[in-house]
């Protein structure tokens, strides 16, 4: 990236941080985890904010320049994190802001990523491609977040190399955050494929 270009990075991540501090194209960092300014960050994310969650921007001398409140039709901190760094980007490309509203409201998210498939009244179904013990926690924790109230019950195919009685202890904690889980059968994985030849 040329010394005039631009980067926006996630201020959480001390390793993208420890990266980036030498560099000498501009640097645009955003936070989730902060509820307010920071060394690193230049945005922050209000997301208890009273009546929606916000965007915030502010200047080296911490006076807030840019306010951005949205309604957003996406779960899980990753998706957040991912919607951030495009917001911001848009935000110092000129986008104007209730265009960038505007798109938040309308994006759904990505197909099989937190995907809502079916809604009747209160109830949902929800797909996600998490087809691993690390992947599904964390989904299955977003979706606990995103509605704390709900009973949950989980459909959960796991990947192949997660089938196997060896896999087991990866699945400590996995499901705590919800009600029930309907798991796919577990096997014994026989020693040979035909990916070791």
């Amino acid at each position: 990236i040329p010394s005039d270009g631009l980067i926006v990075a996630n201020g959480d991540d001390p390793k993208v941080r420890e990266i980036l501090t030498d560099i000498k194209t501009k640097v645009v960092y955003f936070s989730i985890q902060q509820k307010s300014p920071t060394a690193f960050s230049q945005w922050y994310y209000l997301n208890d904010s009273n009546p929606l969650p916000c965007f915030v921007c502010h200047e080296d001398n911490q006076k807030t320049i840019e306010i951005i409140p949205f309604e957003k039709m996406i779960l899980g901190q990753f998706n957040i994190q991912n919607l951030f760094a495009a917001v911001v980007m848009a935000y110092l490309l000129g986008i104007k802001k209730e265009a960038i509203q505007a798109g938040i409201k309308s994006f759904t998210g990505l197909k099989r990523r937190l995907e809502i498939r079916l809604q009747k009244g209160n109830s949902y179904v929800i797909d996600d491609f998490g087809s691993s013990p690390y992947k599904a926690k964390s989904s299955l924790g977003a979706i606990r977040e995103g509605y704390p109230n709900h009973k949950i019950v989980a459909f959960f195919e796991q990947n192949a190399g997660n089938r196997d009685h060896k896999a087991m202890p990866f699945y400590k904690d996995t499901f705590t955050s919800v009600n029930f889980v309907i798991l796919h059968k577990f096997t014994e994985l026989t020693q040979t494929s035909k990916f070791d030849h």
